[in-house]
């Protein structure tokens, strides 16, 4: 079995077949401190293996809030302190699983901001599947980086979704992140049951496609982010096959300024 996917987005390895994914993004300018990072904030949230779970994580504590039970012993590194709050338009969310058990739809989860001191993250679970750890990682910038973000779910049968947003992006400076879960045990032994990838097909449209649709599969939420960058900036993406047992591929890319 071939996947065929673009390397721009985030990667994964599933069981029938291994995908190897990635985003180049070039600084091209000699002002690279136009896009300073203000701060990161990393949380880490350890899922047990019970049923679905969702944890809201108070940003402004070192513990998310867990002593109310929601997010399970939960820790934050350089946690909000003196009302700092974060700025939504300028704050990009990555999420990473360190699985216990090898339950792969399980083992997606989506993470976001529900505002500027909180964040949610949430997972399907049946039970007694799997426990996970998710670390979180919260980058805000201090200029030059807009994000925009929102939802969208697949049902059974539909294998893309079109998400149109104004004002456009110049799409050499920008990437999308996507997030999916399934909503239900779409299939334990595939990732590709509900891996969706995300790609500009204009400037001011997103598309988002489910690589393995149908009446047997589950629906699927996603998390989308468009992540632009002011000026200074270059990024390349493309397509790349990665056949099934192959662990690596190499992409040429077009030089860029050194410097």
């Amino acid at each position: 079995m071939d996947l065929k996917s673009e390397w721009k987005t985030a990667g994964f390895v599933g069981k029938v077949g291994a995908i190897a994914l990635g985003l180049a993004i070039f600084l091209v300018a000699s002002d690279v401190f136009a896009f300073q990072v203000k701060r990161v904030i990393r949380a880490r949230v350890p899922f047990a293996a019970t049923a679905d779970q969702f944890c809201s994580m108070n940003l402004t504590l070192s513990n998310g809030d867990a002593e109310n039970g929601n997010c399970n012993g939960a820790a934050i590194t350089n946690y909000i302190t003196d009302g700092d709050l974060l700025v939504v338009s300028k704050t990009i969310v990555i999420a990473t699983v360190t699985p216990k058990i090898l339950h792969a739809d399980t083992e997606r989860v989506i993470a976001y901001l529900g505002g500027s001191d909180t964040l949610f993250v949430g997972r399907y679970a049946i039970g007694s599947q799997s426990d996970i750890e998710v670390d979180v990682e919260i980058i805000e910038f201090v200029s030059g980086v807009t994000v925009r973000s929102g939802f969208a779910t697949f049902s059974k049968k539909i294998g893309s979704k079109v998400i149109n947003f104004s004002p456009s992006v110049d799409t050499t400076k920008s990437f999308t992140i996507v997030q999916a879960k399934p909503t239900g045990v779409v299939d334990t032994a595939a990732d590709s049951s509900y891996y969706v990838q995300g790609a500009f097909t204009d400037s001011d449209t997103l598309t988002l496609s489910r690589l393995v649709y149908g009446a047997s599969e589950d629906p699927v939420d996603t998390y989308y982010q468009i992540v632009e960058f002011d000026q200074d900036v270059s990024i390349q993406s493309g397509t790349k096959n990665v056949g099934e047992g192959t662990t690596a591929v190499t992409q040429d890319i077009t030089d860029v300024p050194a410097g």
